[in-house]
């Protein structure tokens, strides 16, 4: 085996390979070309193999491949593979002057030192006395880092700390993983710089050598009040071997700075902190008894990683915090674990709790108890005797177990005024089948618009496997068949119709628009800047897509817009009517003024659309995961909108653009929607 190490953009690769026997040098040569258009994960093992091989004509054939070759990793690793044949130095001298990367140039640079010596260096040394803010002064600087003997490790040090402090902060991300007194040497100097960026790298890769002043200072900047764009560097090194006075500061950091780089650290870290024996013990123990609502919150996202007798015992504990958000946190999980220790506390917020506990508690029972009997009499009774929202979530959790004596709302639901009441009318009708149902659905059908009626078409489709389009047509159907009709079976799969039932001709990424009362939430963040297969941005199609949606939507319609990066910007406060004299124009323009920039606030956008008393859908389009905002854990939020849906009943129709979305997939199958990747 030969092991090689090269560098790629600001990582190191250490590969080992198989060596290859030198008569298979023309058929690797074959294999190479016949793969020459495929993906790089095709084509980096036959070039790993062509590295292996430490002959003349393989290092020849190296280089004669780098010429034409474009990948940057591909690059780097051909040329560094060639640096030892004789003769190099036009080919290197060229690449490090105008090469297309950085990983190439560096090892051009190195090529000259590596091989010339003391001239190698000199020669370094002048390149970076030119052009100090380009690739080729770069490449030579970090040609040089990767020394291990003078003079070139004088000369990187008296040169790095001779550049601009911007310079030297962007260049020192680039040293993660290198070792050497001389680089460790720029980190210490850099420990002491004002310039916040260069001051918090160098703390971070100091405490991850293992250098006891750096986390010394990493704990006092994490204490003190002067953090801003430094705490999650300073999370970072905290996080790497933490102590107990550690995971304190670590929860004050993230308390402290609600950033999206921040956010996204901390989440992505969570995992692999949940993991360490010791920081497990500390959240179950220490962590637990700390009276601080930042640490709590802490301590709940590291218990929601594990499930020990220990990590119950401590939910159960916060279960009673004095805190209402950290209990119904802790509530939730203990439910989401179906732990039976938690029944009486969930009984206990059921009749005495505020409204959203009580709501809390009768999920928590429906994922514990499901199908108990004692549950489902409970159930029954509240469905038939509560009122308010905890009635309707009764009449959801009921009509999902097919509760049978729920049928006798339906007549008196279906009067009610308010549409949420209705929808759940509806919906018993649809899960819980009967026959008798079918009049009365078919009389709905006068009083409704909209998604109400698009409803009830669907639950008259799933009890008696037809699709009709208008009432009048159900009305003769069912006064010739009403006598003799039986109930078929419940489908398998939910039936998705092409047109929607309204007439209207409207759709969303191919979702039909059926709602009187629509908003749409699209994501403009940066990304949405990236070109698709056919060549136009993912904006440009989306604008067209809601363009047309709207052109093609009801007249007696209610909408609005919402757009949101960072922040959300709105195209009215509450929704618009579209049938309003020039309000398409102006919807319109709007809409082409959306340009692609900054995060993913998609919290703040639903938190807007919900603010709307009449909204009964939402169509939310997103690329990316939520990477800014009160709430960005895609679990979390996703908690918190279909908790705030509870009462409202709003149906989500989601688009995923690129990679497939959980949040968005859950979103939309929770509320009854309907979900695409585009």
């Amino acid at each position: 085996m030969i092991a090689k190490t090269f560098l790629a953009g600001s990582f190191l690769f250490t590969l080992s390979f198989a060596v290859v026997p030198q008569g298979g040098l023309a058929r690797l040569l074959s294999k190479i070309e016949q793969t020459k258009m495929a993906s790089i994960d095709k084509r980096l093992p036959w070039y790993e193999k062509l590295c292996a091989l430490a002959t003349a004509k393989a290092r020849k054939a190296a280089l004669k491949l780098f010429e034409s070759e474009h990948h940057v990793e591909l690059r780097s690793m051909l040329l560094e593979h060639a640096m030892v044949l004789p003769d190099l130095d036009r080919t290197m001298l060229e690449e490090l002057e105008s090469g297309r990367s950085l990983p190439a140039r560096i090892v051009a640079a190195r090529y000259f030192i590596e091989g010339k010596g003391e001239e190698g260096v000199t020669l370094v040394k002048a390149i970076l006395g030119e052009n100090p803010e380009g690739l080729r002064h770069k490449a030579a600087l970090l040609a040089l880092a990767r020394q291990e003997k003078p003079p070139a490790t004088q000369a990187f040090v008296e040169i790095f700390q001779k550049e601009s402090v911007s310079l030297r902060a962007s260049l020192l991300p680039l040293l993660r993983g290198f070792k050497g007194e001389h680089i460790d040497q720029v980190r210490k100097l850099s420990m002491a710089a004002s310039y916040t960026p260069l001051k918090g790298e160098a703390i971070y890769q100091l405490v991850v050598g293992g250098n006891i002043r750096a986390l010394v200072r990493a704990r006092r900047l994490a204490a003190g009040s002067k953090i801003k764009h430094l705490a999650p560097l300073l999370f970072e090194a905290l996080a790497h071997k933490p102590k107990p006075q550690d995971l304190v500061l670590l929860a004050r950091l993230v308390e402290k700075d609600d950033s999206s780089r921040m956010q996204s650290l901390y989440y992505r870290s969570l995992p692999e902190l949940a993991a360490k024996k010791n920081v497990r013990q500390w959240a179950t123990e220490v962590g637990l008894r700390i009276d601080k609502i930042g640490v709590k919150l802490f301590v709940l996202e590291l218990l929601q990683h594990g499930d020990s007798p220990e990590d119950r015992k401590a939910l159960l504990t916060l279960a009673n915090d004095k805190t209402l958000m950290i209990r119904r946190k802790a509530l939730a999980l203990l439910c989401e674990r179906k732990e039976v220790k938690v029944l009486p506390l969930l009984e206990k917020r059921l009749v005495k709790g505020r409204p959203e506990e009580k709501l809390d508690a009768l999920e928590g029972m429906d994922l514990i108890l499901g199908d108990d009997e004692k549950f489902l009499k409970r159930l029954e009774e509240l469905a038939l005797t509560a009122s308010g929202t905890l009635k309707l979530l009764a009449v959801d959790l009921g009509s999902k177990r097919g509760i049978r004596a729920l049928l006798q709302l339906v007549p008196v639901m279906l009067q009610k005024s308010d549409w949420p009441s209705r929808t759940a009318a509806i919906q018993i009708a649809a899960r819980v089948r009967d026959k008798s149902s079918i009049p009365l659905l078919i009389r709905q059908l006068k009083r409704e618009r909209g998604r109400l009626a698009d409803d009830v078409n669907k639950a008259l489709g799933s009890l008696t496997r037809l699709n009709f389009l208008r009432q009048a047509q159900w009305d003769k159907w069912w006064e010739k068949e009403k006598d003799g009709f039986l109930l078929p079976p419940p489908e398998e799969k939910k039936i998705v119709d092409k047109k929607p039932k309204s007439g209207t001709s409207a759709e969303f990424y191919g979702i039909p628009v059926v709602s009187r009362r629509v908003i749409y939430c699209l994501d403009v963040s940066g990304s949405m800047a990236a070109k698709v297969g056919t060549g136009s941005s993912r904006i440009v199609i989306a604008r067209q897509a809601l363009l047309n949606a709207l052109k093609n939507g009801d007249r007696q319609s209610l909408v609005n817009i919402i757009f949101f990066d960072n922040k959300i910007n709105h195209y009215a406060k509450n929704m618009v009517p579209l049938k309003r004299k020039g309000e398409l124009e102006k919807l319109s323009a709007f809409v082409k003024k959306a340009q692609p920039l900054g995060g993913t606030n998609i919290y703040a956008a639903l938190r807007a659309a919900l603010k709307d008393p009449r909204v009964d859908t939402i169509f939310l389009l997103s690329d990316g995961q939520p990477s800014t905002g009160d709430i960005v854990n895609p679990k979390d939020l996703g908690d918190y909108i279909l908790r705030a849906n509870r009462s409202r009943r709003i149906v989500f129709n989601c688009i995923s653009v690129g990679e497939d979305s959980a949040l968005l997939k859950r979103l939309a199958a929770a509320s009854g929607g309907s979900y695409v990747r585009f």
